[in-house]
């Protein structure tokens, strides 16, 4: 198996897991090919997962929330994939909101 860990600015952390011996690689980007969702704007950080050999991973992003967005907009927070097989922006269900007292993603 493989593991790797990745830090970014913006408070921003991501740890994927492989189950077999591969080899991981990640961009870090202000942008994105595609456009933002309807009804969201982006904040400016989008992850690019690549493998040597293709095969499902377990992906954990971590942001820290540092209070440089406000309360009121952090709130509001939510993360996304973008899904190859429909070509669009797929919102997590739970697990993917700012708590701006604790300054985490809940």
């Amino acid at each position: 198996s493989t593991s790797s860990s990745f830090s970014y600015a913006g408070g921003f952390a991501l740890d994927v897991a492989t189950a077999s011996d591969n080899a991981v690689t990640v961009e870090f980007s202000a942008s994105s090919q595609q456009s933002d969702p309807t009804n969201a704007t982006s904040i400016g950080a989008f992850f690019n997962v690549m493998l040597e050999n293709e095969e499902p991973v377990d992906a954990t992003l971590y942001f820290e929330y540092d209070a440089s967005i406000e309360a009121d907009v952090a709130a509001t927070l939510r993360f996304a994939f973008w899904n190859d097989t429909i070509s669009a922006w797929t919102f997590f269900s739970s697990g993917s909101n700012v708590d701006v007292e604790t300054n985490q993603i809940s």
